[in-house]
């Protein structure tokens, strides 16, 4: 991603999603468009499974995605995967 000129200022870090250590990405990308550039602000929280790795990303055009940050950890809060084989 990083080597990619259309993400920018990555960060990664960890936090604690009900009890879970979870991975979270934040990244900007930029989308050039008929002489314009649109950039949104992307947030990715990946969650480790038994089996697979989940990630959900949310974005939302620059400017508006503070506004939308707790919503999207709320979302987050709520997702519900397989954490381990039930047999």
């Amino acid at each position: 991603m990083g080597l990619q000129d259309a993400y920018r200022d990555i960060t990664v870090s960890t936090t604690k999603i009900n009890g879970e250590t979870v991975g979270v990405v934040e990244y900007y990308h930029d989308v050039h468009k008929r002489g314009y550039t649109e950039t949104t602000q992307h947030i990715v929280y990946v969650f480790e499974g038994t089996l697979n790795r989940y990630h959900l990303d949310f974005a939302a055009l620059d400017g508006q995605f503070e506004d939308l940050r707790d919503l999207f950890e709320e979302m987050a809060e709520l997702f519900v995967y397989l954490k381990v084989l039930p047999y």
